[in-house]
């Protein structure tokens, strides 16, 4: 016999999902009885992880107390985003946001999209950014405002991060710039 979930309305007019088959219901009540843990992220760590990136992405947009990366990310944190010449891990991104004066130059997202699974969080969307002026990829960028599409991927152990990539639109931000030919 085939086994069918259904929902239904409870009297607060939100769905309930209906196991019919009490074989399901016997595995879950032998899960919970073996304390098996399940290898997903419950939603309270997929809620904290999103948090984080919060808490984060603030001291990306507008600075602040960089103390706070010592409760936000792992001590051996890896930051995949940061440029060569910076020193690895919490000390290069800590040196990134204080040369990016976020606090002068803030920038800002124009439309965001955050994602949690498991110990992953993405934040994908357009981000609009005040350029000081100087060298960026090897070109003499003039100073303005540009928007560009960013995407960030944090990966999380124990509630904080541990490793951050980045990938940005670098080449429209220089275009709008001024710094390359349209």
């Amino acid at each position: 016999m085939r086994s069918r979930l259904r929902t239904r309305t409870t009297s607060g007019n939100s769905p309930r999902l209906c196991l019919p088959d009490t074989r399901v219901r016997l595995s879950v009540v032998v899960l919970v009885l073996l304390d098996v843990t399940p290898c997903y992220a419950s939603v309270v760590d997929v809620s904290h992880n999103k948090a984080v990136v919060a808490q984060f992405d603030e001291l990306g947009n507008r600075g602040g107390d960089l103390s706070i990366l010592d409760t936000l990310c792992t001590p051996d944190m890896v930051n995949h985003a940061l440029a060569p010449h910076m020193p690895p891990g919490l000390e290069g991104t800590r040196a990134f946001l204080r040369s990016a004066r976020r606090d002068t130059h803030g920038g800002g997202w124009i439309t965001s999209f955050v994602v949690a699974e498991g110990d992953m969080v993405v934040q994908f969307g357009s981000r609009q950014l005040s350029w000081p002026g100087g060298p960026f990829l090897g070109f003499d960028a003039p100073a303005g405002t540009a928007t560009r599409d960013v995407a960030f991927a944090y990966r999380f152990v124990d509630g904080r991060i541990a490793e951050r990539w980045a990938i940005r639109d670098d080449l429209s931000m220089l275009r709008q710039l001024g710094a390359l030919p349209l």
